[in-house]
């Protein structure tokens, strides 16, 4: 699925913001390689969503992070602050490069 000239940060971070902006989404952060500048073609795109309160997406999340895949062309890993491991949760929240979602996006 890897593309042999991968998108830039910025690349992925515009996708994201276009794609997730129809999803109840309060903020996101690209984390690990991609973030840290040192992927490869093998790499997948680490992902950190904050869903809005309330809004819990259950087995819709899965079906987000393939169409993510699909449309970036590379493997996403999507997860949210309570799904990251607790050995290094603190580090990814402290580096995740966090965007946020435009107010008045249509849901």
């Amino acid at each position: 699925m890897a593309k042999n000239n991968p998108l830039s940060e910025a690349e992925i971070i515009n996708t994201l913001s276009k794609y997730l902006a129809a999803y109840p989404v309060d903020s996101f952060g690209l984390f690990g390689s991609f973030s840290r500048g040192d992927y490869h073609q093998e790499s997948d795109i680490d992902v950190l969503v904050e869903f809005e309160p309330g809004h819990t997406p259950g087995f819709a999340f899965f079906e987000l992070q393939d169409s993510l895949s699909h449309i970036l062309g590379r493997k996403v890993d999507m997860n949210t602050p309570n799904f990251l491991s607790p050995y290094f949760r603190d580090d990814v929240i402290k580096n995740a490069q966090v965007e946020y979602v435009e107010i008045g996006a249509i849901r």
